[in-house]
């Protein structure tokens, strides 16, 4: 069964109704729209309002962080979790809701959902941009916590926005409700602001630092004798990071030491990918996607390693295999 709502229902309201439910046990399913206010009853501020905004009962900017819903959840250790922004990932988006309507238990799915509220300068019209630049710049996370995965000794959290890219404040400031107090009171926009920036920079950090947390057992498992790899993906659909997840188990089945299993973006670093693949030989396993494009999860890494930028001999002695992941519909193209 599917429940659907608001925030204000399930961070107020109904907040206790939903831990119940869910505490419990049942399989049930819960999609939050995050609008972070009360948008069917005029936009009052709700416990999803995060710090520095204007709302309703809110004039002077809401002075706390809004409530980490989804982290509340995870503490359980048996609710599988998810947040979502379809504009900024649409697959993450689809991936989170098949995988919490497979998970047997109960499954939680918070998707940011752009208001009337925000009075984004770029109207609604344009909300699928502003998702993407929420994430980007870190205010919006995308994560997914199933609880099914500790069965195959995997880390059950993962994060699906590692590099953040965009500018904070540039995000705030498109937002109405947030420069309504810059331009009202603007040392105390500037404090909260400041505030809620350096939040979601430690929130972020705390997150990748989760993600990176690897099971005692899968550490036991990795522990061979063999050559060491460290397997990089780029996915737009997902069959590309479950072939390179098969592949890292057959691999490890035959005694070889797997360091990491990563999307190609987590390495979009050069000086990261130069210390990583020191001494282990690197495996790329990239499909394409639309015409011809780099996966959202590759894009960064392209762009770093193709830079005029890059030093010459920044990646000398570096071994690597690439294994070019086609698509059937190219046929007439370049994947013959």
């Amino acid at each position: 069964m599917w429940m659907f709502g608001g925030d204000g229902w399930a961070n107020d309201i109904g907040y206790g109704g939903i831990d119940h439910v869910l505490a419990g046990g049942h399989d049930v399913k819960i999609c939050v729209f995050d609008t972070e206010v009360y948008s069917n009853t005029g936009g009052q501020s709700s416990k999803a309002t995060p710090m520095g905004a204007v709302a309703k009962f809110a004039q002077g900017g809401r002075a706390v962080q809004k409530k980490d819903f989804g982290a509340l959840f995870m503490k359980y250790g048996n609710i599988y979790v998810a947040s979502c922004a379809i504009g900024a990932n649409y697959k993450q988006t689809v991936q989170a809701f098949q995988e919490a309507e497979q998970y047997d238990g109960p499954a939680i799915v918070i998707c940011y959902s752009p208001c009337i509220e925000h009075r984004t300068k770029t109207g609604l019209s344009q909300m699928s941009l502003d998702q993407k630049e929420a994430v980007e710049c870190g205010y919006w996370p995308l994560y997914r916590y199933n609880p099914a995965l500790r069965s195959s000794n995997e880390n059950p959290f993962q994060l699906d926005g590692k590099k953040l890219t965009g500018d904070v404040m540039k995000f705030l400031i498109k937002q109405n409700r947030y420069a309504q107090l810059a331009r009202a009171a603007p040392e105390l926009a500037e404090e909260l602001q400041a505030k809620l920036s350096a939040h979601l920079k430690e929130r972020h950090e705390a997150m990748r630092a989760q993600a990176a947390a690897e099971p005692a057992a899968g550490k036991a498992a990795a522990a061979g004798t063999g050559e060491q790899l460290l397997i990089l993906y780029g996915s737009d659909t997902g069959v590309t990071e479950q072939l390179a997840k098969k592949f890292s188990g057959m691999c490890l089945e035959r005694g070889l030491r797997v360091h990491k299993v990563v999307d190609l973006d987590e390495m979009s670093e050069i000086d990261d990918l130069a210390n990583a693949s020191k001494d282990a030989l690197v495996v790329f396993m990239c499909s394409t996607c639309g015409h011809g494009d780099f996966p959202q999860n590759a894009s960064l890494f392209w762009s770093s390693v193709s830079s005029p930028d890059v030093a010459p001999g920044a990646l000398k002695g570096m071994r690597f295999c690439v294994f070019g992941m086609g698509d059937r519909s190219y046929t007439d193209s370049f994947c013959e």
